[in-house]
């Protein structure tokens, strides 16, 4: 960044001054749940409110975040609003599982993410951006596309090739309008949950959302029984799971178990990924110097070929947008657990049962942990002095045992897919446009995301 460069505040929910009625504030979370946060919450070390019957608490320095998530992670398990919310689309999946399954979960799947694998699936990454960019260079230029949907087409059907090796054509588009009815369907807020009320009152989800679910694993169901008895590696998320063994049981994953983690990939593999180059590629069009450094180093690393894997260590520049972008924009803005027993965090006492949050989204725009928090500034992550000591103050895709596995997954893509972008298009909101972000199950632009087209001169 130059000395006089002004650095770009993207936009975020303005902060009320004092907090809400709590019966108010629930019913805001359930429409946006970063909306909620007053202005204390982006200074205070540790929260919490009583909503009726139940405590909330939220974690909100490294030290807090490092119990919670690492040290006591335990106590805290994944809360039944979200079990309930996501049960009829991933069943018992490890996004949502706890104990002993999501331990047998969790060994049999490290496998799928292994570095080998990952460097395979960067071939769909360049093969699925390349597809989407020959279709945008028919387009003239000024033509708007609905970037928020081309994203997730793009991310959707690169994680498909990873997760079967294959496009699956119609029944590709059956999976991925399902996940989007379903998704848009979803809340992070259950109010019998946060009041402490029987489940009985719990919320959930529409018939419309468990019909679109069941299209999904009926579909994923048929893959997996075609694939049941066959031996070989294909090289996929689905041969990883069908034939890796828990290294505690000798047991492999049932034919049940294996749709649930497959809905899980999905589900985690190509809403988030989307989500972030949404906000990267808005952040870029509303930062002129940034965007000149980013299509310089682009320029001078792939010389106007398609991004690769092996170009992704050389693009430190485009990691730094995504990292920032992360920072601004984290896909999941809140990590909502219960606690099991009662514990003490940050000297505060914890009732058993009550909720226990941990945010990203104020984590990565904490005063006390960082400068210019709501500024973007992708420079910060270029320098030791640039980033908090603690890396629990960046978060974006959790930290611990439950760390997310697909983040390097999620990383490469974005880089890929970015530096492609950018090479060859510039892209620019119309006129009177913008966007604000709204979070429910994951963190997206609001209403939309339409983007101006220009072709890049070669050089």
């Amino acid at each position: 960044m130059s000395a006089r460069q002004k650095l770009l505040t993207p936009p975020m929910p303005p902060a009320s001054k004092h907090a809400l009625p709590p019966f108010k504030a629930l019913r805001v979370a359930k429409r946006n749940v970063v909306e909620v946060w007053t202005r204390q919450a982006y200074f205070a070390p540790f929260m919490a409110e009583k909503y009726l019957f139940r405590w909330m608490y939220v974690a909100n320095n490294p030290d807090a975040v490092r119990h919670v998530l690492v040290s006591n992670s335990a106590n805290y398990e994944k809360s039944k609003a979200m079990q309930r919310a996501l049960q009829p689309l991933v069943g018992n999946g490890m996004f949502v599982s706890n104990g002993d399954t999501w331990h047998k979960q969790r060994r049999i799947a490290i496998p799928a993410f292994h570095h080998k694998r990952i460097l395979a699936f960067a071939d769909f990454m360049s093969e699925g951006v390349e597809a989407m960019l020959a279709d945008w260079d028919e387009k003239p230029d000024g033509s708007v596309v609905a970037l928020d949907e081309e994203m997730a087409n793009v991310t959707a059907g690169v994680v498909c090739k990873a997760m079967f090796s294959e496009t699956l054509g119609e029944k590709g588009r059956i999976v991925y309008e399902g996940f989007t009815e379903y998704q848009a369907k979803l809340t992070q807020i259950d109010y019998a949950e946060m009041l402490g009320l029987p489940s009985i009152f719990s919320a959930w989800p529409s018939l419309k959302a468990r019909r679109a679910a069941k299209r999904i694993r009926q579909v994923i169901e048929e893959i997996v029984g075609d694939r049941w008895d066959d031996k070989q590696d294909h090289g996929d998320f689905l041969s990883s799971l069908l034939l890796t063994k828990d290294s505690e049981t000798g047991k492999g994953l049932t034919k049940t178990e294996i749709r649930d983690e497959m809905a899980v990939i999905f589900l985690a593999g190509h809403e988030t990924t989307a989500n972030t180059l949404s906000w990267a590629l808005y952040l870029i069009s509303k930062a002129p110097e940034t965007e000149a450094r980013l299509v310089s180093e682009i320029k001078e690393v792939l010389e106007g070929r398609t991004a690769t894997f092996a170009d992704v260590n050389n693009l430190k520049f485009t990691r730094a947008v995504v990292d920032e972008t992360l920072r601004l924009y984290p896909p999941v803005p809140v990590f909502s657990r219960t606690a099991v027993a009662a514990d003490v965090v940050d000297g505060h006492e914890i009732k058993a049962g009550s909720n226990m949050m941990v945010s990203p989204w104020l984590m990565h725009r904490h005063r006390a942990l960082w400068k210019n928090p709501n500024r973007f500034d992708p420079d910060r992550f270029l320098t030791k002095e640039g980033r908090p000591a603690s890396k629990y103050a960046y978060i974006p895709f959790g930290v611990g045992p439950r760390t997310c596995l697909g983040a390097s997954f999620a990383l490469t893509e974005a880089v890929i897919l970015l530096a492609s972008i950018v090479q060859k298009f510039s892209l620019t909101m119309p006129t009177g446009k913008d966007v604000a972000p709204v979070a429910r199950l994951s963190l997206r632009p609001h209403p939309e995301l339409p983007m101006v087209l220009k072709k890049r001169e070669k050089s």
